[in-house]
């Protein structure tokens, strides 16, 4: 998986291979559709139990941050990627 710009975080090259076609086009219209609403901003991802939940804006590692699955500081398209695997898996 190679796109223009910044690398993308290690999970997201590694989850986005196991993604259809279908599914990683969702991701990268998903990713634009952040990138232009939230232009600069970095993602965090948590993964809490049965349910994800997606915070745009960076939130660093915090006392919460311990175990629960959180990546931090990701750009657009890594978080849409990860997250549209999280989702495809928890289906």
């Amino acid at each position: 998986m190679v796109l223009a710009g910044a690398p993308l975080h290690p999970d997201a090259v590694r989850l986005g291979l196991r993604l259809t076609d279908e599914q990683l086009a969702g991701a990268l219209a998903l990713a634009a559709e952040w990138t232009g609403r939230c232009a600069g901003e970095r993602f965090s991802i948590r993964q809490r139990g049965p349910g994800t939940q997606r915070h745009a804006g960076f939130d660093g590692p915090g006392p919460d941050a311990s175990s629960d699955g959180l990546y931090f500081d990701l750009d657009a398209v890594s978080t849409a990627v990860i997250v549209t695997a999280l989702v495809a898996e928890m289906e």
